[in-house]
């Protein structure tokens, strides 16, 4: 029964490699899945950014990109109504 289910897992990670468009890769993700060791992102599902915490993605993206627009006027005395501009243009994407 060993060399049975071996065999039907062999065949089917040589038909995942053949079909699949990264050749090289495939064969590492499978031994990834194999072993456990597969790296999953963490997902975020609050931020807190002073004002509250922030349940909704676009509000989080949107509280970063402030942050960091803040910390470039800050770090490099960048004029503030640049900073805007850039933040206008973040807007848009929205």
């Amino acid at each position: 029964m060993k060399k049975v289910i071996v065999e039907v897992k062999q065949s089917y990670y040589n038909i995942l490699t053949e079909i699949s468009n990264h050749k090289l890769r495939t064969p590492q993700n499978i031994i990834r899945n194999d072993t456990g060791k597969v790296q999953r992102a963490e997902k975020i599902s609050e931020m807190n950014l002073g004002l509250g915490k922030l349940k909704n993605a676009k509000l989080m993206a949107y509280g970063c990109n402030k942050f960091l627009l803040t910390v470039i006027v800050d770090t490099h005395n960048t004029d503030y109504s640049l900073a805007m501009g850039l933040e206008t243009e973040l807007q848009s994407f929205w």
